[in-house]
């Protein structure tokens, strides 16, 4: 037998409720409380790990289960079978997610600051046909949270990013010198191929950021060396970056108006990479249904922040140190809040990476 930690009424393992002050002892007594990021277990009624500081979870909401169709999984399945839903335990979910409650991540709970958890990953064929909302303001506010946790990094990054800009200009400089020499092959040589290696740099940037402001989002710990993981996906980013950077060009030689209804179209593309491992022309696929159903919100989402970076641009250029990682951010806590980031492997849980094909 248990007490109620508020009136001390006796009840039996399994009580939802206090029979007599009504107290919800699931939440506020576990009786049989882990640790949903170390994997460690305490006696009943703790409510904190010792050694990370994570809220505690009752055991059955670590055990493995569909998010569609909540079966049970004990076999190290990622998928369901059934329905394709993720095998992720509840207490690994989205919004319910516990964060370390004294960490320094996004979700800490340290003095000052606001918790902001991350969102439940959505099936992606849903959101397509159900669509969703916009909330320009609140991805403002979050973006802004996101920056200043780790605001060090992220202008130490962008001082990083200026320093390979400088190297890659002159490098396609003396590059169009040398194609300069051959005559009418060798300027037109030289045009793209400066392009797109100035996108390759400048998609490696985003992919980037995007990477550290999903960990700051989980509420995992982030080191300087973060941004430069990036690596691990070169091939994918740097592929896309080309793709939707040459279809973006063509669309704004078209009258300027193609162009900007493709960039809106192709604004998720980068982080579904990043945060789904998605090949670029899957990435690129669901980036453009997933944006026409709510074409007019993402739009005024991306002026937002085009906006922002001629702010960083009119501050003699040096503002963008600022404005184009803070800009980053923002749409980072937009694809947190539309699409969702998968949660951060656990020990002894699966990897949740989320079925990603649509019709």
């Amino acid at each position: 037998m248990f007490q109620c930690p508020q009136c001390h009424t006796e009840f039996e393992a399994g009580t939802r409720f206090c029979s007599i002050c009504g107290l919800d002892l699931e939440k506020e007594f576990i009786v049989d409380p882990v640790c949903p990021v170390c994997g460690k277990t305490f006696a009943a009624g703790t409510k904190y790990c010792d050694g990370d500081g994570a809220i505690l979870v009752p055991v059955r909401k670590m055990i493995p289960t569909c998010v569609v169709c909540n079966t049970v999984f004990t076999g190290g399945e990622k998928f369901c079978p059934k329905d394709g839903g993720a095998i992720i335990p509840e207490a690994l979910r989205g919004s319910s997610r516990p964060a370390a409650a004294r960490s320094a991540g996004f979700g800490a709970r340290a003095a000052g600051q606001t918790p902001l958890a991350s969102g439940a990953p959505r099936d992606l064929e849903a959101l397509i046909r159900d669509g969703y909302q916009v909330n320009v303001g609140d991805y403002f506010g979050q973006g802004f949270e996101i920056f200043k946790r780790n605001i060090g990094g992220f202008l130490g990054f962008s001082g990083v990013v200026v320093l390979l800009t400088v190297v890659t200009f002159f490098v396609n400089f003396m590059l169009g010198f040398v194609l300069a020499i051959i005559p009418v092959l060798g300027p037109l040589i030289a045009m793209p191929l400066s392009i797109a290696v100035n996108l390759v740099v400048v998609s490696l940037e985003t992919a980037a950021v995007y990477l550290v402001a999903f960990r700051i989002i989980r509420g995992q710990e982030v080191e300087f060396g973060d941004f430069f993981k990036v690596t691990e996906l070169f091939v994918p980013v740097a592929l896309a970056g080309l793709m939707v950077g040459f279809a973006t060009f063509l669309g704004y030689l078209m009258l300027i108006l193609p162009g900007i209804f493709l960039a809106v179209c192709l604004k998720l593309t980068m982080p579904l990479i990043v945060d789904r491992k998605l090949r670029p022309t899957e990435a690129i696929g669901i980036s453009f249904k997933i944006a026409l159903k709510n074409w007019l919100g993402l739009f005024l989402l991306a002026l937002v922040v085009g906006l922002l970076q001629f702010a960083g641009v009119i501050c003699l250029g040096i503002g963008l140190l600022f404005t184009i990682p803070f800009g980053l951010c923002i749409l980072a806590a937009a694809y947190n809040d539309i699409i969702g980031l998968t949660p951060a492997e656990s020990p002894g849980v699966a990897s949740a990476r989320i079925p990603t094909q649509v019709s």
